[in-house]
Order: structure tokens, then C-alpha cells, then sequence
């Protein structure tokens, strides 16, 4: 009777290991990430990039450079095993906030080949600002297009996130009329039929039209008012001018 006790504790010692296993590695494979990521990087004038997605203190003639990343995160870790290929989307400015911002795209020089495109200046919004494609629900010539002949594989030191830059730009401010801010998006067009994007490497498996994981980035918000530092420094100077006065 011992002995058959010991067994089924065994027995069941064993298959609550394989569970924890199963788990650990549906675990591993759920981190398995497709993400493009809009970041502003540089600005002229008196814009300040306060993040990768926060411009403050914007002006009329203010240029904000950006960049599109691809990140790719396999469940192995291992970023010789990443790769990327293609994707479609399209750019553009939020709504018809007061902040307006005129936006150019070129796509990388690796992932220009045969069908790629820059995308077609447009007016998406509806506002009085220029956005980048024609149509972010469905496959257009006129929308961004990033293609390389072959798949691009990551990182040759096999460790991290491997980041494929696709494409950068500008984002030129032409109207600060209030203090309402814009928000500049990057949309990702579905895959259908006529549209086999986007196209990656993850785990050492190519996956077509639908990543694990994809999705897209927050934004980049661009806005006329100075950030809080700034406004704090202004505050304190304008206290000590007054008591300068009152003395």
C-alpha cells in the first residue's frame, strides 16, 4: 500500500513538472513581440523633444525628425533568428487640433526594393496638414511601403530586441493657433489578398500577414506649451522678478 502510494505521488509530482514546463514555454512563446515604433529623435527651433513620444513647446517653422523601427522579440532570445522583411502603413496627424504639422517619409535604403514606396502626401485627417498615404484600411501603392529582396535577419550577437529601422522623416510645424496638441500616428494596413505584409522572421519561422504579436506604437504628441521644467523655471523667474520690483 506504501509503495503504491509513493507512486501515484510520483505520478502526479510528475505531471504537475510537465504542466509547469507547458506553461513556461507557453509562456516563452507569448513573448514573442512584433512592434512598430514612431519616435521622435531630433527638433529645430524651440521645440524640445522631452521622449521619443512627447515634443513640447512647438512653433510655427519647428521641424521634428523622426524615425520607424521594427521590433522584433522572439520567445528564444535570440536575435540571429529575427528578421524582417515588408509592411505597409500609412502617417498622419490626429483630428483638426490647432497644433498642424506638414509630414515627409522616406523609406530605408535597405528596405527600398522593387515595390516599395515612400508614400503619397495626402490629407488623411481632413485638416489643413499634410499626411503620408492614401488608404490605412487597405493595400494602395500610395501608402508606405518597406520591401527588401530577401529577409533582413537581426542582431549577429544574438542577444536583445532586434530593431530594423524602416524609415525616417520630418514633421515641419505650420500652425500653433491654440493649445491644442496633435497627436502624428503610424497606422499598419491589414494583410489581405493583394496585400502579403507584414512580412518577419521570429524564432527562425517566417510569418506572413500576421506576426506574433504585431501592433503598433502610442504616437508622437506634439504640443505648443513648454514642459513642466520650463514652466517651473518661467514661474520662478517671474517670482524673483517681483520681488526684485518690491525690494
Amino acid at each position: 500500500m506504501a509503495r503504491m502510494m509513493r507512486k501515484n505521488k510520483l505520478r502526479v509530482l510528475a505531471a504537475a513538472a510537465a504542466a509547469g514546463l507547458l506553461g513556461v514555454a507557453t509562456a516563452e512563446k507569448s513573448h514573442a513581440t512584433t512592434v512598430f515604433d514612431l519616435r521622435a529623435i531630433s527638433a529645430t527651433g524651440t521645440a524640445v523633444v522631452s521622449d521619443s513620444k512627447t515634443v513640447t513647446n512647438a512653433s510655427v517653422g519647428d521641424v521634428i525628425t523622426y524615425q520607424i523601427v521594427a521590433q522584433i522579440s522572439g520567445a528564444a532570445g535570440d536575435t540571429r533568428l529575427e528578421g524582417f522583411q515588408a509592411s505597409q502603413g500609412t502617417l498622419q496627424s490626429s483630428g483638426t487640433g490647432t497644433i498642424q504639422v506638414n509630414l515627409t517619409h522616406t523609406v530605408d535604403a535597405v528596405f527600398d526594393d522593387s515595390g516599395f514606396s515612400n508614400g503619397t502626401p495626402t490629407n488623411l485627417g481632413g485638416d489643413s496638414d499634410t499626411d503620408i498615404g492614401v488608404n490605412p484600411a487597405a493595400n494602395n501603392t500610395g501608402n508606405i511601403i518597406t520591401r527588401s529582396a530577401s529577409m533582413t535577419l537581426g542582431n549577429a550577437s544574438g542577444l536583445g530586441t532586434s530593431e530594423f529601422l524602416i524609415g525616417t522623416g520630418t514633421m515641419t510645424v505650420t500652425a500653433t493657433s491654440g493649445l491644442t496638441p496633435t497627436t502624428v500616428a503610424f497606422t499598419l494596413v491589414p494583410p489581405g489578398p493583394t496585400n502579403p505584409r507584414p512580412a518577419v522572421q521570429v524564432d527562425g519561422t517566417s510569418q506572413v500577414g500576421a506576426p506574433a504579436g504585431a501592433t503598433v506604437s502610442p504616437g508622437v504628441t506634439i504640443s505648443a506649451v513648454p514642459e513642466p521644467t520650463a514652466l517651473a523655471l518661467l514661474g520662478l523667474g517671474g517670482l524673483a522678478a517681483l520681488r526684485r520690483r518690491r525690494a
